[in-house]
């Protein structure tokens, strides 16, 4: 999980200070974001939004980014 985090350019915390606020670390390296503070209802605009965000920020999750 550690080389999965670095490979998306795991959270800096100066820049995902939000993210990290909501973030776990894993015995592995890795991390766990709490995207919203209730479970994650796509129907719910603002936990949308907060998807869209996260997947701005990474967008090599989902192959997103360009190669």
């Amino acid at each position: 999980m550690a080389t999965a985090a670095r490979a998306i350019g795991s959270p800096a915390p100066a820049r995902d200070a939000e993210l990290l606020s909501r973030a776990r670390r894993t015995e592995s390296g890795g991390w766990v974001v709490q995207l919203t503070d209730a479970p994650l209802d796509l129907d719910n605009p603002a936990h949308l939004e907060a998807l869209k965000r996260a997947y701005e920020r990474f967008p090599e999750i989902g192959r997103r980014s360009a190669p």
